[in-house]
């Protein structure tokens, strides 16, 4: 994750050296939209992690009581 970010923040100012300014708040919002993207399938997959975890742990309280 930190290398993608250096990677994108690398891009961008090459790319702000070498836009208008119009442009670079284009590519500012463009970055920041994909930021957003990115943490919201973080979220869901972390939500959806949690889930599986407490399933898992369900199965194996189940597998236990089975095998007493």
């Amino acid at each position: 994750m930190n290398q993608l970010r250096q990677q994108l923040t690398n891009d961008f100012e090459k790319q702000k050296t070498l836009m208008p300014n119009n442009q670079s708040n284009t590519l500012v919002q463009d970055i920041e939209e994909v930021k957003k993207m990115y943490r919201a399938e973080i979220d869901r997959l972390y939500r959806e992690n949690i889930e599986l975890s407490q399933s898992q742990a369900k199965l194996i309280d189940s597998h236990q009581k089975q095998m007493q």
